[in-house]
Parts: structure tokens; sequence; C-alpha cells
């Protein structure tokens, strides 16, 4: 890590999104080591640490990223405008099949790191292969990851025999343990890739190592109606008849809940995380956050892979989220952009287990922080910083980025490592992935 000091950060807007949204403007935020020693405002400021004033711009606590596959940054746009199942089958899978290996996934994760902390993300929840080739290059980067191990009823690359992914999840649990940037999740991919046993122990893993548990559900119509013919019951039921939704369970997508779903959604330990751009764009529909926020069901969001988004751009996804919610309640009060900000931040913090340490600005939590220049066309003028936050302001506006107290990004810029040479690897990949496609 590099840039590491006692900093005094000053801005035009320090915005906490602690419980009582409170909102300093003037204000500083002062760090000292790896946690937030105060905040305040400016008037009010110690006298001490390297000053930093950003002048007109809005510090913010770092964004959360509660669902992708950050490796897949290397199948960006390799196959775009098709159904969900033959984007899968006849064209990702195959894909992975042939190029998936500890240095894809490496190479993948450092491009999406990077991607996602020049745009405000510092956190981010994986589900993928090889993730302690993800949690390395999170480290390198210096960004937080959730790790999740994919857990199909087929073998993978990095499980050859699927019941030894829960030993190398055990395993994960205890290496990262007492790790400053990882943490581990229990992700199994579906109700329809991921066998009945396997689910069942999902289940008992997750009462051991009191660790949450993520699932794609509900993704598509098709799903759904299959789930419905095989096991009679919605795939949100079937979870709930195996125990899954007695755990700390998120579920991903989440676009076509049933009827008798709603009440077993309700539960304090359920959540929902929704990729309405992926979702979108595969044609898979549009997810009913209305009705969730109505029904006072948690919900976060995140981007999904960027194979089906095509970014990784958590402000798109919180703008989006937002207008939908808008749009298909016919009610423009819904949704406002102070709530938007609070499901990337807080609220997703809250979710995962981490509000104790992160998700707000207050005092003892850890500095993890972002700062927005203001100083642009489209976010000028600036009456309430909330609106302009979630309906002007882009990734491209981040000029910093404070992770643990380490300043990984310094006027829009990396300063972990060489980017150059991330985009270069990069770029290699896509070359031996073209050559391939003629033969896909």
């Amino acid at each position: 890590m590099v840039d590491t000091d006692h900093f005094l950060l000053t801005a035009r807007y320090v915005v906490s999104m602690d419980e009582e949204g409170t909102l300093y403007s003037p204000g500083y935020v002062a760090i000292q080591g790896s946690r937030i020693k105060s905040l305040g405002l400016v008037d009010d400021a110690p006298d001490e640490g390297k000053r930093i004033d950003y002048g007109n711009a809005a510090i913010i606590p770092g964004l959360i990223n509660s669902h992708t596959h950050a490796a897949m940054t290397l199948l960006r746009g390799v196959a775009d405008d098709l159904a969900l199942d033959d984007w899968l089958e006849n064209h990702i899978w195959p894909l992975e099949a042939k190029f998936l290996s500890p240095e894809f996934v490496r190479a993948g994760t450092k491009l999406a790191a990077i991607e996602m902390l020049k745009g405000g993300t510092t956190l981010f929840a994986d589900m993928y292969f090889f993730e302690d080739e993800v949690a390395a290059a999170a480290k390198d980067v210096g960004i937080r990851v959730l790790i999740g191990e994919g857990i199909l009823a087929f073998p993978t690359v990095s499980a050859k025999e699927p019941g030894k992914v829960f030993d190398h999840i055990r395993n994960q649990a205890e290496k990262y343990r007492d790790d400053e940037f990882v943490r581990v999740h229990i992700a199994a991919h579906s109700t329809y890739a991921t066998s009945e046993d396997q689910l069942g122990k999902c289940v008992g893993l997750s009462e051991e190592l009191n660790l949450p548990i993520k699932i794609h559900c509900a993704e598509s119509r098709k799903e759904v109606q299959e789930s419905i013919e095989k096991h009679d019951r919605s795939q949100v039921a079937y979870l709930n008849d195996l125990g899954l939704l007695d755990t700390q369970i998120r579920l991903v997508h989440m676009v076509w809940p049933q009827d008798g779903d709603w009440d077993l959604l309700k539960r304090d330990n359920v959540s929902v995380v929704s990729c309405p751009q992926s979702n979108l764009k595969l044609g898979a529909g549009i997810p009913p956050i209305a009705r969730y926020l109505d029904e006072g069901i948690r919900v976060s969001l995140g981007t999904d892979g960027a194979a089906s988004n095509n970014n990784l751009d958590m402000w798109e996804e919180m703008r989006l989220a937002a207008f939908l919610v808008k749009g298909t309640s016919l009610d423009p009060t819904k949704l406002p952009a102070r709530q938007a900000l609070r499901m990337v931040t807080i609220d997703a913090a809250r979710i995962w287990g981490m509000d104790e340490g992160l998700g707000s600005l207050e005092p003892g939590k850890k500095a993890d922080m972002v700062v927005v220049d203001l100083n642009k066309p489209h976010t000028t003028p600036t009456y309430d910083i909330y609106s302009t936050l979630v309906y002007a302001a882009s990734a491209a506006d981040v000029s910093d980025v404070f992770v643990a107290g380490h300043r990984v990004v310094k006027e829009a810029k990396i300063t972990t490592l060489d980017e150059e040479s991330v985009l270069g690897e990069a770029r290699d990949w896509a070359e031996r992935i073209m050559q391939e496609r003629g033969n896909v």
C-alpha cells in the first residue's frame, strides 16, 4: 500500500450516511491510521494531520457492490444481445471451460478492482472460481472483497470434485479469519445448477462458520417455471423448505417472485440483491424493487458481472434503481435520492453484517471514503447534495478514494500498482479469446 498517513480532509460536503443522516457543510473528516478519528464542520476541525482541501466536492462512504463476478471483466462484450440461457450455455460456459485458470481470474479481478475503485466502490461481493486469486488480486489493488467460491453440482475448474468445494470454503474461512480486506461467504450458484444435497450442506456450513449465503434466484421466468414443474413450488419456497431461509441469505436478482414468496422474504435474515442493469440487458425483466421496499424487504444493489452488464458502475445501478421504482410504481416520491444512496452504503453494509465498521462516516469506523468532484457542468448547480450524487454524478467524477486509511486513488489514478500493465495483460487475454472465438 502507498500514501498512508494521518489525514485531515475538508470539502464542501461531508455526507455521513449515519442513522440521523448528518450532513456537514462545509465539513471535515480526520483519519488516523485505518479509522476515522473525527468528523464535523470545518470550523471545528482539529489542527493536525496532512490537510487536503478538496473544495467543491463531496466526501461520502465507499460504495458497496453486493454482487458481481469480478474476473468476468475479461469476457466483457464477448457475447451480447442474447437470451440468458443462450448467453450462458452457448457462449460463456464454453469460453470459461477453455480459459478459466488462476491466472485468468487474477488478471480479470485486478482489472475489475481498478474499475470499481476508480468509480468509488470500496467493497464487492464476488461469486466465481479460484477465489483465493480474487482475494490476492483485491489486496494487490487495495479494495475489500467478500469472496464466494461458486458451488455447482458438476465439476468446475477449481473444484474437480463438487463435494470438495465445502472443504475449500472452510479453509478459506480460517485463512482469512483476521484479514483486514477479505471476508468469506457461501456462494451457491442457483437452485437449477446446485444440487439439493449441496444446498443442504450450505445450511450446515453457514451455521457452523456463521457465514452468509448468496444464491442466484428467480432471475428469469423460465427458471421459475422449471422450479414449479420440478419441485411443485417456487424457488423461494423450495429454498425455505431446505432451510436456507433460516440462514443469513442474500437472494440475487429476484426478478420474478411468486405470490407466495412475499411473506418468506420479509424475514430479517433475508435480503434481496437486485442487479437491474444486467436483468434489463439480458431481457430477464424489471425487478419489483418498489414492492420490495413497500413490503419492508431489505434490498441492496449489485452490478453482476461485466460480461452481462457491461460495466461495474454502482452509480449507474443506483440511478437506474431509483428510476425503475418511480416508473413502475407511477410514484415519483418513492426511493428518494437519500434512500437510494443508503442502498449502496450503510444498508448494504448492514445486509452483509459489516455495518459496525463500514457503510457510513462515523468516529471509530474504518476510513473507507470517496471524494466526488462537483466542479463539473453536470453537477452544477448543487441545491441538494443527495440529488446531485444520485441523479447527476457518475463514476468519472470520483477523484480520490481511501480504503482503511490508504489513499488508493489519487486525482483519479490508482496509486497501488501500474494500471497500464493490468490493462496490457487484459488485452493479451482478449487476443487469445478472440482467436478461440472462431472455434466456439
